[in-house]
């Protein structure tokens, strides 16, 4: 766990229970059905409670081993959690005849554990408000697609390897975890087990890294090959995997229709860490740990000790979100240079750069903003149409190519042992149409452009017979019904209960 210095007093203080029982009425009620899929709070105790509108569920977890075990305490009503189902809605055609299912219809991976793990935190919030899949945010642009839910939509991230050292299985009905890539990528790599921390705190002796809440993906790793010299891994942020598999089907996405020709693809994914959003999920898979110990806990929340208002993803903090990383993990890029001799790393347009010997967010900090190429100079691999009708359209595509440069120029210095490459394109052009829409379908066809340049530059290198390729993103993206809007801080507010609301974590202040 990050430790801050404990201020005299909390600025904010944890919400009297009674308080908190009447926001959980008051979110759970009638009026707020339609876009409250759930409340999560902490009973103390390692005691937990998960209420929806029509049902509630008290559970409770253990220490087993390194991990935990769950049980449930009672159940009034449906248990909102009963269904944990990865593989509910996979394929494009269930994504289609399911577009934002009803509670009762849906499903939340690894729930007990995604959702107890928000409260190990200190800011933690004193409940948790997750929305629904037909929820069009109002508040936080009204986008058409969205995510940081724990449903099995939201939380299904890309998960795709190939290369050097990778079975070549092709598409398994499985999934895994988006905890499971860092540890995996040290496996493969060779490395060692030195010891550390596991997911409940206490010394877990075959962990790779620091603190690791993840596991090793064995069956991944080729037993009989020698570890590859060097590891890329492609994160397509914001990327819904059942919209990238068809359009690799259909040609359209040639790049991953190779290395899943090649390697080993989930179509269950890669299941995202709670809540489901951009920098929490970039640093899980980084470190191998979950957000409440990693200590980016979501984009943005509330620090209990100051009451300041802490934000990790906006273009003023970006390049400084890594600033709240906890002392007690440790990233892919120093375990690499731990655990590799006369190894060399690069963060290429990713902000969880603590560690790496080259990264673009460095130079920002230093002041040295990395050459970006106009749209009017001729950005390869964007789409006319959307770059001209959408600026976000166009200003992602120029920093994705200005990442590809990058990598160029990293490659062509002499390959880095380690390589992390972060595009940005699909996760706005999905937000902005919904992940089945015209301009996502563009948003991935240019990144699969993009991808191939990549392996183009790792072929001409000579080095594809010694590279391994993971290919990922940081959590689902899902549609929206426009006619379902609405703010429960207004309900709040109505009620006379003060609320800060960071994005559904809600601290109920005096």
């Amino acid at each position: 766990m990050e430790e801050r210095t404990a201020a005299p007093a909390l600025a904010l203080p944890h919400a009297p229970d009674d308080r908190r029982e009447r926001a959980l009425d008051i979110l759970c009620s009638d009026e707020l059905e339609p876009i409250v899929e759930l409340v999560a709070w902490s009973m103390g105790q390692d005691r937990f409670g998960v209420r929806a509108h029509d049902g509630c569920v008290i559970y409770g977890r253990v220490r087993d081993g390194h991990g935990w075990s769950y049980s449930i305490e009672s159940v009034d009503g449906r248990n909102p959690l009963a269904d944990q189902a990865t593989g509910r809605f996979t394929g494009i055609d269930q994504l289609r005849a399911s577009p934002y299912p009803d509670r009762r219809a849906n499903s939340y991976p690894h729930a007990y554990d995604e959702l107890a793990q928000i409260f190990d935190h200190r800011d933690a919030p004193d409940v948790y408000a997750v929305h629904t899949a037909a929820h069009n945010w109002e508040e936080r642009g009204g986008n058409r697609g969205e995510h940081g839910s724990v449903d099995s939509v939201q939380s299904r991230a890309v998960f795709l390897a190939a290369g050097s050292g990778i079975r070549s299985l092709g598409e398994q009905d499985r999934s895994c975890r988006i905890i499971d890539i860092a540890p995996t990528v040290l496996a493969l790599l060779g490395a060692r087990p030195s010891g550390g921390v596991g997911p409940n705190g206490g010394p877990r002796a075959d962990a790779l890294l620091a603190r690791q809440d993840g596991e090793i993906i064995p069956e991944l790793i080729d037993p009989a090959a020698s570890p590859p010299a060097h590891v890329v891994c492609v994160l397509i942020d914001g990327c819904n995997l059942d919209v990238a598999r068809d359009l690799a089907a259909r040609g359209e996405a040639p790049s991953l229709a190779r290395l899943i020709a090649t390697g080993s693809l989930f179509t269950h994914g890669a299941i995202a860490s709670s809540p489901t959003v951009t920098l929490p999920n970039h640093t899980s898979a980084i470190t191998g740990s979950q957000p409440a110990h990693h200590g980016i806990l979501h984009n943005a929340w509330r620090d209990r000790a100051t009451g300041a208002r802490i934000v990790t993803e906006s273009p003023a903090t970006w390049a400084f979100a890594m600033n709240n990383l906890s002392s007690d993990v440790e990233t892919l890029f120093a375990a690499v240079a731990r655990s590799v001799p006369g190894a060399r790393s690069a963060a290429i347009n990713e902000p969880c750069d603590t560690g790496a010997d080259f990264s673009t967010f460095a130079h920002v900090r230093a002041g040295a903003m990395p050459a970006i190429d106009s749209a009017g100079s001729g950005v390869p691999h964007a789409n006319a149409e959307h770059t001209a009708a959408d600026e976000g359209y166009s200003w992602c595509s120029m920093i994705d190519h200005a990442a590809v440069n990058q990598f160029v120029q990293q490659w062509s210095d002499g390959p880095p042992t380690f390589t992390w490459i972060n595009f940005t394109l699909v996760d706005t052009a999905g937000h902005k149409g919904g992940p089945d829409s015209p301009i996502a379908r563009a948003a991935i066809h240019d990144t699969d452009a993009r991808l191939g340049e990549l392996l183009a530059t790792i072929d001409d290198s000579g080095k594809s017979g010694s590279t391994a390729i993971f290919v990922l993103s940081d959590h689902g993206m899902e549609d929206t019904d426009p006619a379902v809007k609405g703010d429960w801080q207004a309900a709040l507010d109505a009620a006379g209960i003060p609320v800060t609301d960071e994005q559904g974590f809600l601290y109920l202040t005096a």
